[in-house]
């Protein structure tokens, strides 16, 4: 964090694991609209973005589920609290 101008001393970096469990794939492709897809969009050119969108719900909803028909997500999240030093 220091060599990016930020004082470690006055803040805080937390390292989450969580596990979120879907019930079905309408559940799981709420999440991936919600909270992975839309950080991709942007950087995509706006006439890419809805065939991005389809193909990565679609090997999502067809490579991912678990023998029952549910999806699992395992992450680690970045939690962080910097102030310019």
């Amino acid at each position: 964090m220091a060599g990016a101008g930020l004082d470690p001393a006055r803040g805080w970096v937390e390292l989450s694991t969580q596990r979120r469990d879907f019930p079905a794939g309408t559940a799981f492709l709420g999440w991936l609209r919600s909270q992975a897809l839309n950080a991709y969009e942007p950087t995509l050119p706006p006439p890419a973005r809805r065939a991005f969108r389809a193909e990565a719900e679609e090997r999502a909803l067809a490579e991912l589920p678990n023998a029952d028909g549910s999806y699992d997500l395992d992450f680690i999240r970045l939690d962080l609290l910097a102030h310019a030093g």
